[in-house]
């Protein structure tokens, strides 16, 4: 399941970058006190975000059954399928933090704050918003 998460982790999505910002600021957390606050503030983002991907997902299976073209019905299969993968992915992240705060002791783990270069953010905004809005001219174009 980790390995499935840190693939749908490398693709070139928008929404990584503030999953991950709120998930190493959780994981550094150094007491109790600290840690359950962070970890309160991660549950809230993932289950927005979890919740909205599923809608998203339910919205590419509906948009299936539409009367369109094949290569259509395939976009609507692959809007679905991503949504679905980014959810679990989600859903998994959330709880390996729930198990990380019941961990006796309070590690931080030592790793650098995530970044990205210009052209990577550039990409991912591109991928997200490319997908989205061509998923709902095609969702409005064939919708019944």
């Amino acid at each position: 399941m980790k390995s499935f998460t840190k693939f749908v982790g490398s693709l070139p999505f928008i929404g990584k970058m503030s999953i991950r910002t709120v998930t190493y600021n959780y994981y550094q957390s150094m007491d109790w006190d600290e840690r359950i606050r962070r970890y309160f503030g991660l549950m809230a983002f993932m289950v927005i975000f979890a919740f909205a991907h599923g809608v998203q997902a339910k919205m590419g299976i509906d948009a299936y059954s539409f009367s369109a073209p094949i290569l259509v019905k395939y976009a609507f299969g692959l809007y679905a399928l991503v949504n679905i993968a980014v959810t679990i992915a989600q859903l998994h992240i959330a709880a390996r933090a729930t198990v990380f705060l019941f961990e006796k002791s309070y590690p931080a783990v030592d790793r650098d704050p995530p970044e990205w270069s210009s052209n990577e953010m550039f990409t991912m905004l591109s991928v997200t918003l490319g997908g989205q809005s061509a998923f709902l001219a095609l969702y409005n174009a064939f919708g019944n």
